[in-house]
Parts: C-alpha cells; structure tokens; sequence
C-alpha cells in the first residue's frame, strides 16, 4: 500500500492537500487557482483534519484524520468524491532494467493495482505478482526482445518510454 501524504497530485492533474484548519484544498496546476474543496465541520464526527491523502484506484480521495471519528481520540477513514477519473498506471522505472528469459523484473511507479498483464516489447510475461499500489513484478517470457514494456490495470494501459533489454 502507497504512504498517505498530506498533498497528492490526482489523476484531473490538480494537486489535492490539507490545512491546519480542517479544509482539503484543490491547487488547479494551470491556472495556479487555489481553492476550498471540502470543508470538515469543527467538532465534527470526522474531526480535525491535518490529513494524509491518497487517491484510490476508483478515483475517489482516500484521507485519514488524526481524532474524531465513532471513538474520540482514534481518529476517522473518510472519502471525498470530487468525480475525478480514475488514475492511469505509471511506470516510472524497471529493476533491472536488463534481464534473462525467465528473470523478475520489478515495474515501479504509481496506480498498479489490479494489473491484469505485462508484456515485453509485447510479449506477454510468464508470471505477473501484484506487489503493492506501486510496484508489480513481472518474469521475462521466451521469445521476448529488447524494447518497451506495457502494463494493463483495469483504469488503463502505460508503456514505458525507457526500453528494457533482454540478455
């Protein structure tokens, strides 16, 4: 699982943070516009919000605030649905990035849940092990040749622009 932060980029490309004051903000990126996206209510059942965000792979924002919540002092889980897109799989780097037929490969990067396959220069991979939101490892398949690999998840595909070699 991602570690929540206090400001996460979302897939509408707007950056999404929280203040000291209970409000989670919404920072537009092209227009550098900042603005109140939600409000907590103060002393309310959600409690004080100093938050830690993620968005979740049904685009929603996930949060965690540090009280509040059905027993005081423990805190509360809540989501926010702003009708953002869900997120796209993002592969931003491949451990190694050159390997054997029938080697691990490691695909790092961002929204890789649920992956449903990997191919190499399109073949498909012999083994796929969902590691984590961000990682998935991936076993180079005979017949395989140097070029990109692509990632499929259930919001998406992504195909790396950083070629991975077969040896």
């Amino acid at each position: 699982m991602a570690t929540p932060q206090t400001m996460v980029q979302a897939s509408d490309g707007n950056i999404y943070g929280s203040t000291n004051s209970s409000a989670i903000f919404r920072y537009d990126m092209t227009t550098h516009a900042l603005t109140n996206a939600f409000q907590f209510v103060q002393g309310g059942a959600e409690g004080l919000c100093y938050c830690q965000l993620i968005q979740g792979m049904d685009g929603k924002i996930y949060g965690v605030t540090g009280n509040g919540g059905p027993y005081p002092g423990n805190g509360a889980v809540f989501s926010l649905d702003f009708g953002l897109p869900p997120p796209q799989p993002v592969v931003t780097a491949l451990y190694p990035a050159t390997a054997a037929v029938g080697k691990e490969v490691m695909l790092w990067g961002k929204y890789l849940l649920g992956a449903s396959s990997v191919t190499f220069n399109g073949v498909p991979a012999i083994t796929i092990h969902r590691t984590s939101a961000q990682s998935v490892t991936a076993t180079v398949p005979a017949g395989a040749t140097t070029g990109p690999v692509t990632i499929t998840t259930q919001n998406g595909s992504f195909t790396t622009t950083q070629v991975f070699t077969v040896e």
